[in-house]
Formats: structure tokens, C-alpha cells, sequence
């Protein structure tokens, strides 16, 4: 298994999830993103994609920028925008700004949790204990590595 982010990838399975979402996608497409997925901090150029995913089959490297573009479009319905960055004059590498963006739309999610469960207890007046944030360590301790 794989996972950034929220995505998920069972390479034997040849299944990729966002969350609990299965995403469909081709043969080629399944390929790409696990290559990228294996080396998340490497830029690949074209030609080591086409090695890579294709293999001694393909004609040239634009059909490289093809299947990423459609990767792309597939990974932003399932709401995940903006997971593969060019590298202008090198190729493709998976986000890096990615986690950051994500740890940070946790760390609101939960705020907004919390939030709602201190205003349901001053609706029918029950005085909740004091919680901490449940995501103040990570916060604290994590983002700011990024």
C-alpha cells in the first residue's frame, strides 16, 4: 500500500482510493500515480516516465503530458486539486505543498468541531469539560517543519 495525503493506493490490488472513494482510473493512469507515489519528493522527467509507465510501448514523451493532464482532472473531481506539479524544464513530482494545505484543513475541521460541541452544551445549558484542541500538538510540533 501507498498513501499521501488522503490518497491510497493497493498496488495488488491495482485499487486507488481518495478517502473512501475508489477512483477510477486506467491501467496507465494506476501506474503514474503510483510512480509518483513511490518517489513523492522527486521530480521525474518525461523520458523516465515513459520507462517507467510505458515501458519499451509509446511513440513520444507528449503522451506523458497527455495521461497527466488526465490524471489531473480525475484526482480534482475527487477533490484532490493540484496533487502533481510541473517542474518547468524537468517533468512531474507529487505535491509537496499538498500535506501542509491538508494538515491545515484538519486542524479547521476539528476547531469547527469543537466548536459546534461547546455550543451545544451552552444551548441546554451543560457545562462540557474543558477540552483541548485535538489538534494543537500536531500543529505546535508539525507545521511548522513545512
Amino acid at each position: 500500500m501507498l498513501f499521501r495525503s488522503d490518497i491510497r493506493i493497493d498496488e495488488a490490488a491495482r485499487r486507488a482510493w481518495r478517502g473512501t472513494r475508489e477512483l477510477e482510473l486506467t491501467k496507465t493512469e494506476f501506474e503514474l500515480l503510483a510512480a509518483l507515489m513511490r518517489s513523492p519528493d522527486r521530480a521525474f522527467d518525461r523520458d523516465t516516465l515513459l520507462d517507467r509507465v510505458w515501458g519499451d510501448w509509446y511513440s513520444d514523451a507528449h503522451v506523458v503530458d497527455v495521461t497527466v493532464a488526465r490524471l489531473r482532472r480525475k484526482l480534482a473531481d475527487a477533490g484532490v486539486p493540484e496533487m502533481i506539479d510541473t517542474i518547468r524544464g524537468v517533468g512531474y513530482r507529487l505535491a509537496t505543498r499538498l500535506r501542509h494545505l491538508q494538515v491545515r484543513a484538519i486542524i479547521k475541521e476539528a476547531g469547527q468541531q469543537r466548536e459546534l460541541l461547546s455550543n451545544v452544551g451552552q444551548a441546554h445549558k451543560v457545562s462540557l469539560p474543558k477540552v483541548e484542541h485535538p489538534m494543537q500538538r500536531l500543529q505546535a510540533h508539525i507545521l511548522p517543519q513545512f
